[in-house]
């Protein structure tokens, strides 16, 4: 049966001699491996259906978890007007990074739509912050942030990893700076603070190493952004 689908292309590398393997966020099908034939041959006619962090249409048989093939499409949406910007190719690197290797189907809607808005938005930090404390909170390990998560004082001083949430300045041995902690508090209750860029870049970098931490796994892209 020839299907097709319209979604995002979330990543591209080689496979075999001429081939591209593809990682592609579906509307209708989710979280598909794709084999896209002939993509890194010159002059391909596929070009334009591999360009990473693009919106595309793909044809295919669609076969469940299996490798697809893809047979045909249409390029839907490059974002060439933002793709020479150095920081929303690193944003889009991480929002990538975090739905391939966070992805489950019963929150697909959440994901997709959620990946969408990175790539159309001004404000992509606010986004990922956002995106990195809901995912936590939908595999189960999200922060605890009302009160110390050793004692339970209500006077908290830094945000530990390891223990998961705040601590207060019994069982912290460092003072965080308050900003970070408002801002991180601000999250866990879905609202993004006012802040400076430092500001949500260091938090950005927080909730990475604790969605690493407690996830169990490797994220490498947030390493290209400056200051980091």
């Amino acid at each position: 049966m020839n299907n097709k689908s319209e979604g995002f292309v979330m990543s591209i590398r080689e496979y075999r001699e001429h081939d591209g393997f593809v990682q592609f966020l579906s509307k209708d099908f989710g979280l598909l491996n794709f084999v896209l034939p002939g993509y890194y041959r010159a002059k391909s006619k596929q070009g334009r259906l591999g360009i990473e962090f693009s919106k595309a249409e793909y044809h295919f048989n669609y076969r469940p978890n299996s490798l697809n093939r893809v047979i045909g499409g249409q390029l839907l949406d490059g974002y060439f007007n933002v793709r020479e910007d150095y920081d929303w190719l690193v944003d889009c690197s991480l929002g990538s990074e975090i739905v391939i290797k966070m992805y489950q189907e019963e929150y697909h809607s959440f994901y997709y739509n959620s990946f969408e808005k990175l790539l159309r938005s001004e404000h992509r930090l606010d986004l990922l912050a956002l995106l990195l404390m809901q995912v936590s909170k939908l595999h189960g390990f999200a922060p605890y942030l009302e009160r110390c998560v050793v004692c339970d004082s209500s006077g908290v001083n830094s945000f530990s990893i390891q223990e998961g949430g705040f601590l207060c300045p019994k069982h912290s041995q460092r003072k965080d700076d308050r900003d970070i902690l408002m801002i991180l508090y601000g999250l866990s209750m879905n609202k993004v603070l006012e802040t400076d860029e430092e500001i949500l870049i260091k938090v950005i970098e927080i909730l990475v190493n604790y969605l690493s931490h407690h996830a169990e796994i490797k994220i490498t892209s947030w390493k290209m952004k400056s200051g980091v």
